[in-house]
Protein backbone atom coordinates (compact mmCIF):
# COMPACT_ATOMS: atom_id res chain seq x y z
CA UNK A 1 0.00 0.00 0.00
CA UNK A 2 1.74 3.47 -0.72
CA UNK A 3 0.81 6.26 1.31
CA UNK A 4 0.57 10.07 -0.57
CA UNK A 5 2.57 12.19 0.92
CA UNK A 6 1.58 15.96 0.64
CA UNK A 7 -1.49 18.22 1.17
CA UNK A 8 -4.81 18.53 -0.09
CA UNK A 9 -6.15 21.58 -2.23
CA UNK A 10 -7.87 22.66 0.99
CA UNK A 11 -5.40 22.57 3.27
CA UNK A 12 -3.41 24.63 1.36
CA UNK A 13 -6.06 27.37 0.09
CA UNK A 14 -6.38 27.16 4.60
CA UNK A 15 -3.13 27.75 4.92
CA UNK A 16 -2.59 30.70 2.01
CA UNK A 17 -5.88 32.28 3.95
CA UNK A 18 -3.83 32.67 7.05
CA UNK A 19 -0.70 34.09 5.80
CA UNK A 20 -2.81 36.46 3.86
CA UNK A 21 -4.64 37.57 6.69
CA UNK A 22 -1.77 37.72 8.78
CA UNK A 23 0.44 39.90 6.09
CA UNK A 24 -2.69 42.44 5.76
CA UNK A 25 -2.70 42.68 9.18
CA UNK A 26 1.60 43.34 9.80
CA UNK A 27 1.72 45.41 6.73
CA UNK A 28 -0.85 47.32 8.08
CA UNK A 29 0.71 47.75 11.25
CA UNK A 30 4.05 48.73 9.27
CA UNK A 31 2.24 51.27 6.91
CA UNK A 32 0.42 52.85 10.01
CA UNK A 33 4.26 53.60 11.68
CA UNK A 34 5.99 54.77 8.68
CA UNK A 35 3.13 57.59 8.51
CA UNK A 36 3.30 58.10 11.83
CA UNK A 37 6.95 58.67 12.01
CA UNK A 38 6.98 61.24 8.39
CA UNK A 39 4.52 63.25 10.35
CA UNK A 40 6.36 63.90 13.18
CA UNK A 41 9.70 64.47 11.40
CA UNK A 42 7.84 67.05 9.49
CA UNK A 43 6.82 68.43 12.60
CA UNK A 44 10.14 68.09 14.19
CA UNK A 45 11.72 69.68 11.20
CA UNK A 46 9.45 72.59 10.77
CA UNK A 47 9.69 73.25 14.91
CA UNK A 48 13.51 72.85 15.19
CA UNK A 49 14.04 75.68 12.00
CA UNK A 50 11.42 78.11 13.57
CA UNK A 51 13.27 77.88 17.01
CA UNK A 52 16.74 78.51 15.42
CA UNK A 53 15.34 81.51 13.69
CA UNK A 54 13.06 82.70 17.01
CA UNK A 55 16.22 82.66 19.04
CA UNK A 56 18.48 83.98 16.17
CA UNK A 57 15.18 87.33 15.94
CA UNK A 58 14.99 88.03 20.12
CA UNK A 59 18.99 87.74 20.72
CA UNK A 60 19.55 89.98 18.31
CA UNK A 61 16.46 92.36 19.29
CA UNK A 62 17.66 92.08 22.54
CA UNK A 63 20.87 94.23 21.66
CA UNK A 64 18.37 97.17 20.15
CA UNK A 65 20.27 100.20 22.02
CA UNK A 66 17.12 102.34 22.60
CA UNK A 67 13.24 102.38 21.03
CA UNK A 68 14.86 104.98 18.78
CA UNK A 69 16.90 102.99 17.09
CA UNK A 70 14.21 100.76 15.68
CA UNK A 71 13.14 102.00 12.14
CA UNK A 72 9.86 100.31 11.23
CA UNK A 73 6.65 101.69 11.19
CA UNK A 74 4.77 101.24 14.13
CA UNK A 75 1.18 101.18 14.21
CA UNK A 76 -1.59 101.03 16.89
CA UNK A 77 -3.72 99.17 14.28
CA UNK A 78 -1.98 96.42 12.94
CA UNK A 79 1.09 94.37 13.79
CA UNK A 80 4.12 94.35 11.65
CA UNK A 81 5.41 91.95 9.66
CA UNK A 82 8.83 93.35 9.81
CA UNK A 83 11.46 94.77 11.90
CA UNK A 84 14.11 96.83 11.39
CA UNK A 85 16.82 98.58 13.80
CA UNK A 86 19.96 99.44 15.01
CA UNK A 87 21.92 97.57 17.15
CA UNK A 88 23.73 98.54 19.76
CA UNK A 89 26.84 98.63 17.24
CA UNK A 90 25.21 100.71 15.25
CA UNK A 91 24.64 97.96 12.18
CA UNK A 92 21.20 97.93 10.45
CA UNK A 93 19.21 94.77 11.06
CA UNK A 94 15.74 93.82 9.45
CA UNK A 95 14.03 91.08 9.40
CA UNK A 96 10.96 90.77 7.17
CA UNK A 97 8.65 87.71 5.43
CA UNK A 98 9.18 87.67 1.57
CA UNK A 99 6.74 84.77 0.19
CA UNK A 100 7.69 81.74 2.73
CA UNK A 101 10.89 82.65 3.69
CA UNK A 102 12.03 84.58 6.73
CA UNK A 103 15.15 87.38 5.81
CA UNK A 104 17.51 89.08 8.08
CA UNK A 105 18.89 91.39 5.94
CA UNK A 106 22.34 93.53 7.22
CA UNK A 107 23.18 96.74 5.40
CA UNK A 108 22.26 97.20 2.36
CA UNK A 109 21.87 94.08 -0.17
CA UNK A 110 22.66 91.07 1.75
CA UNK A 111 20.11 89.08 3.52
CA UNK A 112 20.23 85.76 5.30
CA UNK A 113 17.24 82.72 5.18
CA UNK A 114 16.63 82.33 8.57
CA UNK A 115 13.90 79.64 7.66
CA UNK A 116 11.25 78.66 5.06
CA UNK A 117 7.82 77.48 4.91
CA UNK A 118 6.29 80.48 6.60
CA UNK A 119 2.67 80.41 6.60
CA UNK A 120 1.45 83.36 4.15
CA UNK A 121 0.24 85.79 4.75
CA UNK A 122 1.67 86.60 8.41
CA UNK A 123 3.64 83.46 8.90
CA UNK A 124 6.04 86.33 11.12
CA UNK A 125 4.17 89.33 13.04
CA UNK A 126 5.76 91.62 15.20
CA UNK A 127 4.44 93.71 17.96
CA UNK A 128 5.60 96.55 19.80
CA UNK A 129 4.51 97.02 23.35
CA UNK A 130 5.46 99.55 25.71
CA UNK A 131 6.05 98.90 29.55
CA UNK A 132 2.47 98.28 29.99
CA UNK A 133 2.46 95.33 27.41
CA UNK A 134 0.13 97.57 25.04
CA UNK A 135 0.65 98.92 21.83
CA UNK A 136 0.31 102.61 22.11
CA UNK A 137 1.58 103.49 19.14
CA UNK A 138 4.65 105.75 20.60
CA UNK A 139 7.53 104.56 19.16
CA UNK A 140 9.76 105.95 22.51
CA UNK A 141 7.51 104.07 24.60
CA UNK A 142 8.94 100.83 23.65
CA UNK A 143 10.15 98.31 25.60
CA UNK A 144 9.56 94.63 23.95
CA UNK A 145 8.80 93.37 21.06
CA UNK A 146 6.78 90.28 20.63
CA UNK A 147 7.39 88.20 17.52
CA UNK A 148 4.88 85.56 15.92
CA UNK A 149 6.32 83.17 13.49
CA UNK A 150 3.97 80.13 12.01
CA UNK A 151 5.51 77.74 10.02
CA UNK A 152 3.96 75.12 7.97
CA UNK A 153 5.84 71.63 6.80
CA UNK A 154 3.37 69.63 4.27
CA UNK A 155 0.54 68.88 6.67
CA UNK A 156 2.07 70.29 9.77
CA UNK A 157 1.34 73.71 11.35
CA UNK A 158 4.20 75.11 13.84
CA UNK A 159 3.42 78.29 16.17
CA UNK A 160 6.21 79.97 18.16
CA UNK A 161 5.72 82.83 20.46
CA UNK A 162 8.44 84.71 22.25
CA UNK A 163 9.69 88.63 22.84
CA UNK A 164 12.48 90.40 23.49
CA UNK A 165 13.13 93.19 26.12
CA UNK A 166 14.99 96.41 24.11
CA UNK A 167 17.84 97.81 26.84
CA UNK A 168 17.02 101.08 26.93
CA UNK A 169 20.55 102.28 27.75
Amino acid sequence: MKLNKGFTLIEAVVVITLISILSFGIGNFIITSIKAWVLISQRDAALNMGRMAMNRMVAEIRSINKASGITTNISIANPTTECAFYNINGNYIKFTQSGIDLLRFTGAASSDVLATGLSTPNGLIFTFLNSSATNDGVQANISTVRIWLSLSSSTQQVTLESSARIRNL
